[in-house]
């Protein structure tokens, strides 16, 4: 018992490596499919920026021009808004689950 609690000092075999890796016990670095995932999520961001901009200030104008009952503004405002958030956060969860699937699959 106090053997296994003590540090190795020898480096192990390459049959134990070989066995551990048959067994599927090898070390692995997400980092790479974490930062391909964020790189995706911030591109989209960056070539969807604009359109969602575009959606924001319609949004804004909607709510902001005279004329039309409450009840009207009130429920195209509420349009706009399910829209716009769809169009933002839709696509974006898309490609972080996709990604993710891909990336935890290939290990």
């Amino acid at each position: 018992m106090a053997e296994e609690a003590e540090e190795k000092k020898l480096p192990a075999s390459d049959k134990k490596l070989r066995d551990a890796r048959r067994k599927g016990q090898v070390s692995q670095s997400r980092d790479l499919g974490s930062g391909f995932t964020l790189f995706a999520a911030l591109g989209y961001l960056y070539f969807a920026w604009p359109m969602l901009v575009e959606h924001l200030s319609e949004l804004v104008q909607t709510v902001t021009t005279p004329g039309d009952s409450f009840i009207e503004v009130s429920l195209l405002a509420i349009r706009h808004s399910l829209s716009l958030l769809m169009l933002a956060t839709l696509p974006l969860v898309g490609i972080v689950v996709v990604l993710s699937v891909a990336f935890g699959m290939l290990g």
